[in-house]
């Protein structure tokens, strides 16, 4: 595996995969599978990819997570039914409501900094 070097929000998981912390759980992005996941909650977005050498590179590890922030605070918008509220599982909803905020704070930091 290669070595990548991440700054602020990212950091290394428990699982030592890169991961951004959201309240008290880290949402982890798995460089195997391309697999985003929030502890106790589940997989969040899965990018249906092969193994990438892009994954290696800490600014498109940046890139992916500030994505899936901006979908996740778009999701957060539209619930219970909106334009976005089927972008992902129902069971995230009280989970991205909660943190929604947080989410856009995330999403800037990730591709504006």
């Amino acid at each position: 595996m290669s070595e990548i070097t991440l700054r602020a929000p990212l950091v290394i998981a428990p699982s030592l995969d890169p991961a951004v912390r959201v309240g008290d759980k880290y949402i982890t992005f798995d460089l195997g599978t391309g697999a985003f996941t929030v502890p106790g909650i589940g997989i969040v977005s899965d990018i249906h990819e092969p193994m990438s050498h892009k994954w290696t590179d800490s600014e498109y590890v940046r890139e992916m997570f500030g994505a899936l922030f901006s979908f996740l605070g778009a999701y957060a918008e539209s619930l219970p039914d909106g334009e976005n509220s089927d972008l992902f599982p129902i069971e995230f909803a009280d989970w991205a409501i909660e943190f929604s905020d947080e989410f856009g704070m995330l999403s800037y930091e990730l591709e504006e900094c």
